[in-house]
């Protein structure tokens, strides 16, 4: 949905893991370019004043032949094993912001993640809809599989 530039954006998937295997693999800033797809960058640089978690991060959105790379110093806050609250505070977007919420559900949970995005940059909105799009469903799907991964028996989680 787009709304004065802005586009709104809700996913969800069901994940089949321990609660901390996927709260690890949300929260795995210095590491989440090795799970997440289109993000080559990704560090925690420590707190603002607030106790928020500042976290860099560099990452790209491809546009048929086209290659977009986006940079975004975020703050997030956390309600342990519960929701991950981010926004942007510098970087290539007007607006982008959004949260993770965990919800129990049989023997699994649900992620969501609703965001909120205004490029800071040209891009036909077709373009722009559909990378938003399917980059979203591929982050949704890399996350459930890597915290199935991580509680496969015979694995060794790391620490």
């Amino acid at each position: 949905i787009k709304k004065k530039g802005i586009y709104y954006l809700q996913g969800s998937i069901y994940i089949q893991s321990p609660l901390l295997d996927l709260w690890e693999v949300l929260t795995a800033y210095d590491t989440l370019e090795t799970i997440v797809p289109y993000l080559e960058h990704s560090r925690r640089l420590g707190n603002d004043e607030k106790g928020g978690i500042m976290v860099e991060q560099q990452g790209y959105g491809q546009f048929l032949f086209f290659k977009k790379r986006v940079f975004s110093l975020l703050i997030i806050r956390e309600t342990y094993l519960k929701k991950i609250q981010f926004y942007q505070l510098e970087g290539d977007f007007e607006v982008y912001e959004g949260y993770w919420d965990i919800e129990p559900q049989d023997k699994g949970f649900l992620l969501y993640i609703t965001m909120r995005i205004k490029p800071g940059f040209w891009v036909p909105t077709f373009l722009f809809k559909s990378q938003f799009r399917r980059s979203t469903l591929k982050m949704l799907h890399a996350i459930a599989k890597e915290a199935r991964e991580r509680s496969s028996p015979g694995k060794i989680n790391p620490q």
